[in-house]
Formats: C-alpha cells, structure tokens, sequence
C-alpha cells in the first residue's frame, strides 16, 4: 500500500497587508483584522483506478478566495482552486458532503471539495460567524455565538440556544469529532458546545493566541492559528495544551475532516467490440469502487454519443469498500472509430468520474487494405501481385461480386480465395496485379458490389512508364468537384476529350470506376470514330457511398496502339454535418480554474436547413453557442456556426471527454472528441 499523508482543507481570511474593520464582517473582533473560520481535512486514498485525489482547502489571500489542502503533518499549502465567495466556515454533512456558509450572511452553499466550486442550497436569516460539524449534524453560530444547527437539504437554520460567551478576537468551531469545540481566539481557551442546548463548557488554555479553526483528525484536535503569523497546532482535547505543528499559510478560516469517499474506477477506458452499423455491441462492464471510508452517494450516471448504458450506480449509497457496476453497450450509426464518454456525479473528492469510451462500426463487409500502390512499372508488363482481404462482419453468408478498374486484373487467390459468397464471419483473399497500357499515372479501384451492401472499394495507383504515346487528351486535365454529400450526386462535370494524333481512333466504350458515373454529353457526346485534332465531351458526376476521399478513373477504350486511357478521378465524400477541428486538446490547466474558449464550427453541408436539439460536454468539459457566429436553433443550409468549448479539471492527470451534438440530419448525435490535462 501506498504511504499516505495526513492532509486537511482549509480557509483562509485576507492577506496580512489588508485592513478590513471587523463591523464589516459582522466579527467582534477588537484587536485583529482576521479571522479563521473553517478548515477541510482528507485522507488521500489510493484508488482502485491507480490515483488518489489530492483532498482540498479554501484560502482567502489578497482578495482572491483560493481553495486548496494542507498536509496536517507539515502545515505546507497547495491551491487547488477557488471558492469566488468568502466563506465563514465549512461543515460536513450526510453523505460526507461539504457545505459552506456565507460569511455575515444565511446563504448556505455545497462545496466542490476537489475545486471548491459551489452550489446554492438555500438561505436563512442567521448572519453566519462561524460554522462547524460534528459526526451526527452542521451547526453555525452567529454574531452574539448563539448556536444554530443547518439543514443542509433546505439551509434552514434551527436556534439551539445560546454558548454563553462572547466574540473576542479570532474565534473557530471545529469539525470531525462526536464534540463540537470552540475556540474563543483572543483568550485563548478551548471550550466543547452541548449541541442539544449550545452551553460552552470551559477545557483550558490553548497558550496560542488568535486559533481560528479546528479539526479533529486520526485522533488528534488540530488548529489554526493567526497570531503572532499563520501555523498548525495539535491540541489536547482534554486540557487544551498546544503543541506546534508547522508554519503555514493563513490566516486560517476552517478545517473540516477527511470523511470524503474516493471512487476507483475500473478499467480506466473502455473499448467496446467492433459493432455493425446499426447493432448493439455485447455489454462492457465498469466497476465504480468507494476506496474510501465515508458513504458514496452517486447522483447521475451518463453517457454520451452511440453508447448507452445500464447501472447498479445512479441514487444509490455505496458503503466504504463497496461497489457498483455500469453496463454500457455501443450502437454504431456510422462506420468508422466513434469515442463518447462515461460520467459519474457523485460526493467523491475527484466527481465527477469520467471514463473514455470507444468502438468502432462496421459495415456488412470489411475490405483491407484500403488503397494500394503499385509504383512504376514498364507499359505492358505485370506487376507483382498484391493481397486484398475481404471480411464479412455478419452472421450469415453475403453474396458479392468483385471487379477491378482497366489496368487492373483481380482473382481470388491464398489459401481462401474469394469466390463470390462468404461465410459469416469469414475472410476472404484476392490478389491484384497492375499492367499499365500507357505512360502516366492510371488510379482505379477494386470495387466489391452486392444487393446487401453500398458497393465498396479499395483505391488502386500506379504509373506507367516506357510505352508509346496515347492519342487521347483530356481538358480539364484534373477532375475537380465540390465535397458531397454521402447518398447524393454531385453537378456534372463535362469533360472534353481530344483525339492528339495523327490517325482517327474509334472509342468503342467508356465506363467509371465505383462512386462515379459517366455518359457522353453535349452537341458532340463521344463514342464512336473521332478524327485526328476532333473532340467529344462526356460529363462525369460523383456519388459517395461513404464519407471519405475517394480515387477512381473514367476508362476509355478504343482500336489506337494504346487501346485503353484513364482519366483520373478523385473526390470527397461527406457527412451532412461535420466539424473543424475535428477534435480538441486543452493543455495543462489549473485545478478548479476554467480555462480559454476553444471554438469549434459546425457545418450543415445539406441543401436545406438543420435543426439543432442538443449540444452537451461530458464530465470537466463546457460547451456554449460563442464565438464568431454562435450556434442558435437552426443552421441554414450550407452554412456554420460556432460553439465554444471550455475545460476545468478536478483531478490532476489527463482527462478525456466529448462533445456530443444532436441534430436532424442524418448519422446523429455526433461526437468530437476532447481531452484535456488537469494540473
């Protein structure tokens, strides 16, 4: 096991250099310009997930209201955040939640423990001094140290009765312990509060003046002093005798115990089975465990993109040492790898939990590798073979044919040659081997067709080199269409075709390659004769069957010496929605602090409008409509618009994450992915 140290989370009031009166803070105070109000302790625990959080503290310091920890062996400081309010103490609740109160004010707050972010619980009328906890209730006190217990469902405040003392100097209320202690600062005496009626009963003198918060930790009373500069004390509970700990940094306002859970996740990331487009994967299994000593209550369990999930987890209180379990599963709308994210909310020092999820969807049928390249070889010769596999990702036998571009020779070869049917689950070889008929380049491809399945196909390159002239020329020289979308066709492209020598050649036919078609056109189509110095056009159109770039050739073949030209297609085929960047990585970030906007811009590359239903950040990410042209209901055809993506970490270490964007065109919801570095 991992040597752990004794660390506790504290408060801190202003900077020595500032003057605030003390009517300002509704404190008694004569004599002193500061006073402690609370402190956190946390035990740090070694997840089953391989970390443990860091536990945290609050420190006001120069008007800046800083959240960080404190080692209860050493005194040393470190922030980890920001509360953006200045508290009058901290308190621990059921559940091992942490709250806050207002300082001279009755609002009560839930404090982020792992970045001191707070959220609104409710108010009362009590003006809070001071606040507290023991292990069974959260008590405050107010300017004339009546005591008051909390209700940390509603934040009423319930009168108890009155301590009997009054406000000199520093005061603190302790937390952590079955008895609620109090330190009246400029006497230096440690008093226990009756919580049934808020008498004080005198222990002794503590000798150290100005203490202005109290823990009880692993059976030692701690606390902050102010006066004669900030440093940690043990107490003895039973005669209030002090013993120095360290110098810190204060001055202090509260310690609290380290009743946090801590949450081990396993495993760290979760890869689910590759899955056909449209099917549910088998389940994937995730452990949440409390490695800590205090109940676990989780709120909310989600996930976001193609995944779903069941749980064991949500609104449920996990005892110390004991687990739950997330079943989640992957329905692929999309071919290709997809990433979502699995998040946790719940009281642990490091919620929320969020675990990186991916798949990869399938089509009916796989074809590997994507694209070959044969390099140059001699007109008329044969290059050596290459192997292309085909996969059928089903279970039940799928029919196909196969068929390579002009230049191109395709057999079913290996030890499983591919013979027009394959077997569920099976895999097939062909090989392919290039024979060039002209000079220059000659891309095609391998298509695979069937009635079950889009035809696919594998890209194909080559140069021909050492042949005889060809007679064809083709203007433009280079196939250029806008991106279109995947199941459409794009605008023709007409294309002039020039016989360039010196004897007439009949083009007995011509053809395109998968994801293309051609047809002559215009007052000249060709097909047929064509003199020499004569032209025809034909017009050339691309229609995606998936999201990529996509190479392919128009073959003409006609009686010339060099009896077969390509033209050389290549073009893109997209979705109806896409993303710029197509990710986003946040560098390292502070704890607790949010950092710069990353924008994104979202495109609707339809012809009509998109309506936008949904747009959400997983875990430790934000997302907003922001930037140049902010995202609204609905995005015009062929337009964008922008969102605005921010990151802040809880837990140190990097964090992944994504942005999940739903949408009435098709292949949503839609994911980027996120990442970013907590420090």
């Amino acid at each position: 096991m991992l040597a752990i140290e004794t660390l506790a989370p504290r408060f801190f009031h202003s900077a020595q250099s500032e003057v605030r009166p003390s009517e300002n803070l509704n404190r008694q105070f004569p004599g002193t310009l500061y006073c402690a109000l609370l402190i956190f302790i946390f035990l740090l625990v070694m997840s089953i997930a391989g970390s443990a959080q860091d536990p945290t503290a609050y420190e006001f310091l120069g008007g800046s209201d800083n959240w960080g920890t404190i080692d209860l062996t050493t005194g040393a400081f470190s922030q980890t955040g920001n509360t953006g309010e200045l508290l009058s103490g901290l308190g621990v609740g059921p559940g091992g939640l942490l709250y806050g109160g207002l300082d001279s004010s009755g609002t009560l707050y839930q404090v982020n423990p792992a970045n001191g972010n707070l959220t609104t619980v409710g108010t009362s009328s009590v003006a809070y001094n001071d606040f507290g906890s023991t292990t069974s209730g959260v008590y405050a006190v107010d300017t004339h140290l009546n005591l008051y217990s909390v209700n940390t469902t509603t934040g009423a405040a319930t009168l108890i009765g009155s301590t009997g003392l009054t406000v000199a100097g520093d005061i603190g209320l302790s937390t952590g312990s079955d008895t609620l202690y109090f330190v009246d600062g400029a006497t230096a005496t440690l008093y226990s509060i009756n919580t049934s009626t808020g008498a004080a009963t005198e222990i002794g003198n503590t000798g150290i003046r100005e203490i202005g918060a109290l823990v009880y930790e692993n059976g030692t009373l701690y606390a902050g002093s102010n006066s004669p500069s900030a440093a940690l004390y043990a107490l003895n509970p039973a005669t209030g005798a002090a013993t120095f700990v360290g110098n810190a940094t204060g001055p202090f306002w509260g310690l609290a115990p380290s009743v946090f859970p801590v949450v081990g996740v396993s495993p760290a990331s979760l890869k689910l089975a590759s899955t056909l487009v449209g099917q549910s994967s088998a389940a994937g299994t995730v452990t949440l465990t409390n490695s800590g000593s205090f109940s676990l209550s989780i709120s909310t369990v989600s996930v976001s993109g193609d995944f779903s999930e069941t749980d064991t987890c949500a609104g449920q209180t996990i005892a110390p040492g004991g687990t739950c379990v997330v079943s989640v599963t992957f329905t692929p709308s999309i071919t290709g790898s997809i990433t979502g994210a699995l998040t946790i909310v719940d009281n642990a020092v490091n919620t929320p939990q969020v675990l990186a999820l991916s798949g990869t969807g399938l089509p009916e049928l796989s074809i590997s590798p994507a694209s070959e390249s044969f390099g140059t070889v001699t007109v008329g010769s044969t290059s050596a073979a290459k192997t292309v596999t085909l996969t059928n990702n089903t279970s039940a036998t799928l029919d196909y044919a196969f068929l390579a571009s002009s230049n191109y020779t395709a057999t079913g070869s290996g030890k499983s040659p591919c013979n027009g049917a394959l077997a569920k689950k099976a895999k097939c070889t062909i090989s392919v081997t290039f024979t060039p008929t002209a000079n220059g380049t000659a891309d095609g491809s391998l298509a695979v067709s069937s009635a079950s399945f889009p035809t696919l196909a594998a890209d194909l390159s080559g140069t021909g080199s050492g042949g005889a002239t060809a007679p064809l020329t083709f203007s433009p020289a280079t196939f250029k269409v806008a991106n279109t979308l995947v199941g459409t066709s794009s605008s023709p492209v007409t294309v002039t075709v020039t016989n360039s020598s010196a004897s007439t050649v009949n083009i007995t036919n011509f053809t395109a390659s998968a994801d293309y078609g051609v047809t002559g056109s215009g007052t000249t189509p060709c097909g047929g004769t064509l003199g020499p110095g004569a032209s025809c056009t034909v017009a050339v159109t691309f229609s995606p069957s998936v999201a990529a770039k996509l190479e392919g050739a128009v073959v003409f073949m006609d009686n010339a010496s060099v009896n077969t030209q390509l033209y050389d297609l290549s073009a893109t085929g997209i979705l109806p929605v896409t993303f710029t960047p197509a990710s986003l990585t946040f560098a390292s970030q502070a704890l607790g602090k949010a950092s710069a906007a990353k924008s994104l811009t979202l495109t609707n590359n339809q012809s009509s409008t998109l309506t936008l239903s949904g747009i959400a950040a997983s875990g430790q990410f934000s997302a907003v409509s922001g930037g140049k042209k902010p995202c609204g209901a609905t995005v015009n055809a062929h337009s964008t618009c922008t969102l605005e993506v921010t990151f802040t970490p809880a837990q140190a270490g990097t964090i992944p994450g994504a942005l999940t964007i739903t949408h009435s065109a098709t292949g949503s919801p839609q994911n980027v992915k996120l990442s970013g570095t907590g420090q």
